[in-house]
C-alpha cells in the first residue's frame, strides 16, 4: 500500500444477494480513484470467490426511490459500471434526495458475440 495517495478513501457496502444470500453485505476500503474493476476483485476476496475470474463478475449501482429497502427490486433502476468508473467516487457525489444509491456485486450477463 501507498500512502501517498491523493485521492480520499473510505468504505463501501458491497451487497452480492444473488451471489451469497446469507450475506448482507461485506464493507471494502476503496479511494475515490479506485475503478470498478479493482472493486469487483476486493469484493471477490472479501466474499471468499477470490478463485473466480474478475472479469465474470461486475459492479451494478443501483437506485432506491427514497425510504426503500436496499431488496427491493420494484422501482430499483440498476446500471451496471464500467470498468473504469469509481465507485467510491460516484456514491460520494451521489444526493442523497434522489434516493439510496447501493452497489451490488454480480455475475456479468452474457454480452453475447462482440464485435471487436
Amino acid at each position: 500500500g501507498s500512502s501517498g495517495s491523493s485521492g480520499s478513501g473510505g468504505t463501501l457496502r458491497i451487497y452480492a444477494d444473488s451471489l451469497k444470500p446469507n450475506i448482507p453485505y461485506k464493507t471494502i476500503l476503496l479511494s475515490t480513484t479506485d475503478t470498478a474493476d479493482f472493486a469487483v476483485a476486493e469484493s471477490l476476496e472479501k466474499y471468499g470467490l477470490e478463485k473466480e475470474n474478475p472479469k465474470d463478475y461486475c459492479i451494478a449501482r443501483v437506485m432506491l426511490p427514497p425510504g426503500a429497502q436496499h431488496s427491493d427490486e420494484r422501482g430499483a433502476k440498476e446500471i451496471i459500471l464500467d470498468d473504469d468508473e469509481c465507485p467510491l467516487q460516484i456514491f460520494r457525489e451521489w444526493p442523497s434526495d434522489k434516493g439510496i444509491l447501493v452497489f451490488q456485486l454480480k455475475r456479468r450477463p452474457p454480452s453475447g458475440p462482440s464485435s471487436g
